[in-house]
């Protein structure tokens, strides 16, 4: 029934579901973003976004010079633990129309919910023959949730479904990735002691030191500078990760590992130039965390550490916690 309802308002006409294309390789992904999401109980709502990413089509649309229909509609489905987190809303995002399509069906009424059970689904075609449909990645709806409780919960994607813009309504091959949210205690100061408070590190905007774990020390890679090397400590970090002082303090200790040699610049992971009873070297160390950097893994490289680093440039939380 529903599929009948999205292939009918994709194409404005009364068509039955299902194609007599070939199958095609699953290379279109659907998936929750962020992956994983720290909410803080009593902080009021947080939102997620759905994404989905390279879409390719291959109905030809004769209208149109015969080229792919591209993107004409779409289904999500989502499972959660309602003892965790509780639904607010679902909004289409910008992709969908992005070609200049109609949107046909959208409205608040497309949305079930059964908060007994936590799922909830929501359905948005578009209609007419021309423009063609969107291909490629963007964003197609957001959702927000209210924090319930303490505890984890996954955002299982299931019975999704895209939909070509084309005369057939062909289903377009994807797989989804699941997302999962965190509720914790938010508290006051700086719970992690990485500099940034946790009221910044709740927020959305990583750029103000948001969309991280208050209680994890090492998802904002901000190091001190001076180096370790030059007697600098955890006091000489300056809430602000760049290019000129963190970046460049990473790369200068690249190549060193527990237990192994200096390095050419003579950086050596486990002295202790600082006094600090500590590995020079665990202060710049990084391994590849749930969103952005995790704990100390035992060697600095450019392919983990540099580029970590370097992805968290201009982030920063500089307001006192």
């Amino acid at each position: 029934m529903r599929r009948g309802i999205l292939i009918l308002a994709t194409l404005a006409i009364a068509l039955l579901a299902g194609s007599a294309e070939p199958a095609r390789a699953q290379t279109t992904v659907m998936r929750i973003d962020p992956a994983w999401k720290w909410a803080a109980l009593g902080s009021g709502p947080f939102s997620v976004q759905v994404w989905v990413d390279d879409v390719v089509t291959t109905d030809p649309c004769p209208l149109v010079g015969g080229g792919p229909c591209g993107l004409g509609g779409y289904e999500v489905e989502i499972a959660f633990d309602p003892t965790v987190i509780a639904f607010q809303s679902f909004a289409n995002g910008p992709f969908l129309s992005s070609t200049g399509r109609t949107l046909y069906m959208c409205a608040t009424q497309t949305i079930r919910h059964d908060p007994a059970y936590g799922v909830l689904s929501y359905y948005c075609a578009t209609t007419g023959s021309t423009p063609l449909g969107p291909e490629g990645s963007g964003h197609l709806a957001t959702v927000t949730f209210e924090p319930v409780s303490i505890g984890t919960t996954d955002l299982h994607l299931q019975n999704t479904q895209l939909v070509e813009a084309s005369p057939f309504g062909t289903d377009i091959p994807h797989t989804t990735q699941d997302g999962s949210v965190t509720v914790q205690e938010l508290g006051e100061g700086d719970s992690d002691g990485d500099g940034c408070a946790n009221v910044d590190e709740a927020g959305d905007d990583p750029a103000l030191g948001g969309d991280r774990n208050w209680f994890d020390p090492h998802d904002f890679y901000d190091v001190p500078v001076p180096t370790a090397f030059n007697g600098g400590t955890l006091a000489n970090r300056d809430k602000a990760i760049s290019i000129i002082n963190d970046v460049l303090a990473v790369l200068e200790y690249s190549g060193t590992s527990d237990d192994g040699p200096p390095n050419a610049a003579g950086r050596d992971y486990d002295q202790d130039n600082n006094g600090d009873g500590e590995d020079d070297g665990i202060l710049y160390d990084r391994s590849v965390g749930v969103v952005w950097s995790g704990a100390p893994e035992g060697a600095i490289t450019i392919i983990v550490d540099v580029l970590l680093v370097l992805a968290q440039s201009g982030h920063s939380c500089q307001t006192p916690p």
